[in-house]
């Protein structure tokens, strides 16, 4: 058995039979085929597929995104735009009409307005939509951050593309905005100052499909993860804080340090706090809906790859409190006896994988549940491993 991760694009156009016979593939954004590779997609063992597309035979796939303009319009024949197709303003609707016969495009169509209605009889096979332009525009992917240089560096009245995380916390005058942002396009999650909801809610086409992470007025954005401890919670003053990642008190951390240097308290993911300063972190949220998670004697939190060993479990003078928001491996070692004498609870807000034996001692201790606990097969270690995770993967 042939095992592959995660596939954001899997190219099946080229495919035999035996490139797929026993081979298994986790979560798929995308599979392409042709008429004469349709049947191989059944043959391979998929975790989700989320869309499918059917490369007819003679066309090339072009990945990613692809700008033409009129001297180079010729190059839509015969292709897939697995991305964005973005046409410039210069092209006129007798020049599409004239040069393209089909459409096809795995992203969203961006073209100036006046060739929106024509754009749209072309297509066969578009994943996305038709997103139109006035005059200029600007696409953004990956994570954006909203700076006065960007901004700055825009022509006005530009539309305004993001495909990705989309974060507006600087200081950014309104006239400013409005003069150089006509429209927002965005695909991703949104987190912006409360100051910034006006110019949003006017510029974005629909805002109600959108995760939107609201910073409430007077709060500082931190992006990342924050640990405090006695020492390092001295650099605020009453500062209310708003943390894009977990916030995580050490046990030395005091009530009256808390009272003290923390105005205001808001977290994406968590806050981990011992007990014992429990009741003065609750006053501080401004979302109550917000997952506060408690240790007593010791803590192990958990955010990337950890293997927990039978040593440091032993090596612990208290209980451990397990937090994970990763992936957690236990190794052989681990009993069951030694998790009921060490662990005192555990929040698993991601995967936790176990030999099996000790599978039922973990699913005991669980506070939180909000993760995966996997068992993993004895005969795992004995099987070819495969690949992992992979962007694009052509069979």
């Amino acid at each position: 058995m042939r095992n592959i991760g995660n596939v954001n694009e899997l190219d099946l156009t080229t495919a035999k039979e035996e490139d797929v016979q026993g081979l298994e593939v986790g979560n798929v954004r995308v599979v392409y085929y042709t008429p004469a590779t349709a049947n191989l997609v059944s043959k391979i063992s998929f975790g989700n597929i989320g869309s499918t597309v059917v490369i007819e035979e003679g066309i090339q796939i072009h990945r990613g995104n692809l700008t033409v303009d009129k001297n180079n319009l010729h190059r839509l024949q015969g292709v897939f735009v697995s991305g964005n197709l973005i046409l410039k303003n210069n092209i006129t609707e007798e020049e599409v009409s004239e040069q393209i016969e089909t459409l096809s495009v795995g992203g969203d169509i961006i073209c100036p307005t006046h060739l929106a209605a024509i754009l749209q009889s072309k297509v066969s096979e578009l994943t996305g939509n038709v997103k139109t332009y006035e005059n200029q525009y600007r696409i953004l992917e990956g994570k954006t951050k909203l700076t006065m240089p960007l901004v700055r560096s825009m022509a006005p009245d530009t539309a305004l593309f993001v495909r990705g995380k989309f974060v507006m916390v600087d200081d950014l005058p309104d006239d400013l905005l409005r003069e150089k942002i006509a429209t927002l396009d965005i695909q991703g999650k949104v987190i912006m100052k409360e100051e910034y909801l006006p110019f949003f809610y006017e510029t974005v086409d629909d805002p109600n499909t959108l995760k939107l992470e609201i910073i409430p007025e007077g709060y500082t954005f931190i992006e990342g993860a924050l640990e405090l401890n006695t020492h390092n919670i001295e650099r605020f003053n009453g500062d209310k804080l708003y943390v894009a990642d977990a916030i995580t008190f050490a046990e030395d951390v005091t009530k009256e340090q808390v009272q003290q240097h923390i105005g205001g308290l808001q977290s994406e993911e968590a806050i981990v706090c011992p007990g014992s300063i429990q009741s003065e972190v609750y006053k501080l949220l401004s979302d109550v809906s917000t997952t506060v998670l408690t240790y007593e004697d010791e803590l192990l939190l958990v955010t990337g790859n950890h293997l927990l060993t039978a040593s440091e479990l032993e090596s612990r003078d208290n209980k451990v409190t397990i937090i994970n928001f990763g992936v957690t491996e236990l190794d052989s070692g681990v009993t069951s006896e030694l998790l009921k004498e060490k662990v005192a609870n555990v929040d698993n807000f991601g995967v936790i994988r176990t030999a099996g034996k000790e599978h039922g001692a973990i699913q005991a201790k669980l506070r939180t549940a909000s993760g995966v606990v996997q068992e993993k097969k004895e005969d795992e270690e004995s099987e070819e491993k495969g690949i992992g995770n992979v962007n694009y993967l052509k069979l």
